[in-house]
């Protein structure tokens, strides 16, 4: 198994239409022969690590469907690096920043090439570990691109970091609460770590760790690492981001919360970063104080803020009978809408997705699956999700529409919403 590391490094370059400056060459030669470790219970195999583990086997259900969500194929695992033009193999002194990105192209955002640069930091993006890649994953490829680029780059092991914008926040955030010995700290931007449940206006945001025990948190504060989460008062992310840090002050872990006024959902200013990697690495006592910075509205009339919301997950299957020996010609992909339910029956539609589906032989008939992923909404929110096939059934009458709508209920064990088999049927008619 390898993981190949593309190398910018002294002329402009053009990726993903981010301009930075580079040293002197491209390279894609570069390989690590072997992953961090061959297997992801080895990655978790240190006791500060064992409750993480032992929660994951609980997920996924066995070791073996463990190892599956975790592979990849590092032969064909790529990155996205930055070098700096000052740097020099056998130079001391240099660290390393990871950033995780939400699609499945590793970038770094634009403007961050001169922090980093100013920092002596190199700067690595994985590819393809976008938010619909499996979590574990995408924190294996960042665990082994780490390594990799630690051999090849000779970092300095204590300036290693580690960050990510919207999903690939929150894969950042959790990477450091669990392996505090590899990465000093954490850059999440608009996105949040609840790390128990945080109370919001009419919910809560769940917590991602409420199966770990004080034994475990007390390890991780011996660790001293810090995390920084920002987030802009036009974020759709910001009531969750900025409701979240009682809960990491209650566990007392150090964190701070940056609020860029009228940032939307997307990166953090360079001069934020460079915040960021401030705090990170502060000496200790000089960070104790008051971390929100959330800015204080300059008149009254101005609006106030969201209120809170909640990243939905909603699944669902679908299954169209179609009547025995009739012929049956599909037209456009069968779609589904999720919409978000208001006061008199009014509705707002939400997204749509293809649903794909197979032929049942056994059930005659088309069995359909659909999935929403991150759908924002207001914590209390309730919505529908409406179902649409067109078939021609060769009776003479043309395609027949056929829709449905269906309300999702809690999915068992796990955050978000599903929608259980839903029957059916359509049926031919005379024809004209």
């Amino acid at each position: 198994m390898t993981f190949r590391i593309l190398i910018c490094v002294g002329f402009m370059l053009t990726v993903s239409g981010m301009s930075v400056t580079a040293a002197e060459r491209v390279r894609t030669d570069f390989a690590v022969k072997k992953p961090l470790f061959p297997t992801m219970r080895q990655y978790y195999a240190a006791d500060y690590r064992k409750p993480h583990l032992e929660a994951l086997l609980k997920t996924y259900g066995s070791a073996e469907k463990l190892e599956a969500a975790a592979q990849y194929n590092a032969a064909k695992g790529t990155a996205y690096v930055l070098v700096p033009s000052a740097w020099s193999r056998g130079q001391g002194g240099w660290g390393l920043y990871l950033h995780v990105s939400p699609a499945d192209t590793g970038y770094l955002p634009d403007g961050w090439a001169a922090v980093l640069a100013r920092e002596k930091l190199i700067g690595v993006s994985p590819n393809g570990i976008g938010n619909d890649a499996d979590t574990l994953r995408r924190m294996r490829v960042t665990l082994d691109a780490m390594a990799a680029a630690r051999t090849e780059f000779g970092i300095d092991d204590k300036r290693i970091f580690v960050g990510g914008f919207s999903g690939g926040a929150s894969i950042a955030a959790s990477l450091v609460v669990e392996f505090p010995d590899y990465f000093r700290g954490a850059v999440a931007e608009c996105k949040a770590l609840p790390l128990l449940d945080v109370p919001a206006a009419g919910g809560v945001y769940p917590g991602e760790y409420n199966h770990v025990t004080e034994a475990t948190w007390a390890a991780l504060r011996g660790y001293g690492r810090r995390w920084y989460f920002g987030t802009g008062t036009k974020d759709f992310n910001f009531p969750s981001v900025t409701a979240q840090e009682p809960i990491w002050r209650k566990l007392a872990l150090e964190i701070q919360t940056e609020v860029v006024q009228d940032l939307d959902h997307r990166d953090l200013p360079a001069a934020s970063f460079a915040k960021a990697l401030a705090f990170i690495q502060a000496s200790p006592g000089q960070t104790n104080r008051p971390t929100a910075l959330v800015p204080k509205p300059s008149s009254a009339t101005e609006p106030a803020a969201p209120p809170a919301r909640k990243l939905l997950h909603v699944t669902g299957s679908v299954f169209w009978a179609i009547p025995h020996h009739t012929a049956t010609t599909l037209g456009e992909p069968g779609k589904a809408t999720v919409y978000e339910l208001g006061p008199n029956k009014s509705r707002k539609e939400l997204a749509t997705a293809s649903i794909s589906y197979v032929w049942s032989d056994k059930r005659h008939g088309l069995e359909g699956k659909y999935e929403f992923k991150e759908l924002s909404l207001p914590a209390m929110a309730k919505v529908s999700v409406e179902y649409a096939l067109n078939a021609d059934l060769d009776d003479g009458n043309g395609m027949h529409t056929q829709t449905a709508t269906a309300v999702p209920s809690p999915r068992q064990g796990k955050p978000g919403l599903e929608v259980e088999w839903l029957e059916a049927n359509l049926k031919a008619k005379k024809g004209k």
